[in-house]
């Protein structure tokens, strides 16, 4: 008896259009999964119209724009347990967004440079971002704390 194998044959179509950005996306996080909950119930996207959106992917429909930075945003973050969202923007800030009602909780500023990634840990009491610097060569990567809800 043999066994042949074979490459599985992506089964992924195009089922909607996100319109709703007036420029480029940047960035989209499915959220993490979560117990009780289908992983990637939510989506977010950054964009350089300087605003993130929240999505339901099943309907491609937008449910909320987080709204308050000046400059373009490079990337989004889902904490662990989906209540936060953090945005890095070219304004050279961070952004903490309660998911729920779409409010700014927190901004994050003392940066030189346009911030261009954001990660939470595993358990969501630290959040890293990486920043352009003007005064060494590459990127540096740098964390703060994020105050638990």
């Amino acid at each position: 008896m043999t066994a042949q194998l074979q490459e599985p044959q992506p089964a992924f179509q195009p089922s909607g259009t996100l319109s709703g950005h007036t420029r480029a996306v940047a960035n989209a996080k499915f959220s993490p999964p979560l117990e009780g909950v289908a992983s990637g119930a939510l989506l977010a996207t950054a964009s350089a119209d300087s605003n993130a959106m929240l999505w339901d992917p099943s309907t491609c429909q937008a449910l909320r724009t987080l709204e308050g930075h000046t400059k373009g945003i490079s990337d989004v973050a889902w904490s662990p347990n989906c209540q936060l969202l953090c945005t890095a923007s070219d304004d050279a800030t961070l952004r903490l967004w309660d998911v729920e009602t779409g409010a700014c909780l927190r901004t994050l500023v003392g940066h030189t440079n346009f911030v261009f990634c954001c990660s939470f840990s595993p358990h969501g009491h630290l959040l890293v971002r990486a920043r352009a610097s003007m005064r060494a060569p590459g990127r540096q990567a740098q964390t703060a704390s994020v105050a638990p809800r």
